[in-house]
């Protein structure tokens, strides 16, 4: 890497810090107001302290396994929105997740941005993303589109699909350059009975995100949260 594109890097992170910031406001006000309409930010009133951990574009050999054992230690549930490419690669890994009690939702079958896709596009991905997780067990219930973009556009085709779409109300940044005890205080500052929190178990180690995962079940657990689903989350609701 050039001098050059160094400069040009480290200027894309100071510039995406003070945006993440914002980020996490604006997350927390569309939870509040249910925005956009169609897609599930968070759960509110929902009687007791509940909150979703929920983990984006696995399943992955280098993070998902002992994941799995750091939420089992804890006695947590959780929600993986896989890619379906991921799934097929990695049926074996996908089954133990479920075996564990956890919950696969839909992550489409490539991770392609929204952004780039036309409907039919995105429809297919959805649906082969849901063909491949139902090959390991029961069909999702719940999508989550690649990044969060075009929101309305996947709460639209979900609709026609059966399927609930969910967002999250708050981020972990555990995709940014922060370090571990960063990611957890991004989710222990902010989490509140309810919310649907963002991490990542897909693609190379993770051990940020590992650690994270193990500060923030100890922390929440002393203040009383219990850890479930984000279909948990929303039949607590339905039953409110």
């Amino acid at each position: 890497m050039t001098l050059r594109s160094n400069f040009h890097r480290l200027d894309r992170l100071r510039k995406s810090r003070p945006a993440f910031w914002l980020n996490q406001r604006r997350l927390r006000l569309e939870a509040r107001r249910r925005i956009p309409a169609g897609s599930v930010r968070s759960v509110a009133h929902v009687g007791m302290s509940l909150v979703a951990l929920s983990y984006d574009d696995g399943p992955s050999p280098e993070n998902t396994p002992e994941l799995l054992e750091i939420l089992a230690a804890a006695e947590a549930k959780a929600t993986f929105f896989v890619v379906g490419a991921e799934v097929e690669r990695h049926a074996d890994l996908a089954l133990r997740v479920l075996e564990a009690g956890h919950e696969l939702g839909n992550h489409t079958f490539s991770h392609r941005d929204p952004r780039d896709l036309s409907d039919a596009e995105y429809r297919l991905e959805i649906e082969r993303g849901a063909r491949a997780i139902g090959e390991v067990g029961a069909a999702p219930a719940l999508f989550r589109p690649p990044f969060g973009k075009r929101p309305q556009q996947a709460a639209r085709l979900c609709a026609g699909l059966g399927l609930t779409s969910v967002l999250w109300s708050v981020d972990s940044g555990d995709t940014m350059p922060f370090s571990t005890l960063r990611i957890s205080a991004e989710v222990l500052d902010r989490v509140e009975p309810g919310d649907i929190v963002l991490l990542h178990d897909g693609g190379e180690r993770r051990q940020r995100t590992l650690d994270a995962t193990r500060d923030i079940l100890k922390e929440l657990g002393l203040r009383g949260y219990r850890f479930v689903t984000v279909s948990d989350l929303l039949r607590e609701r339905e039953g409110c």
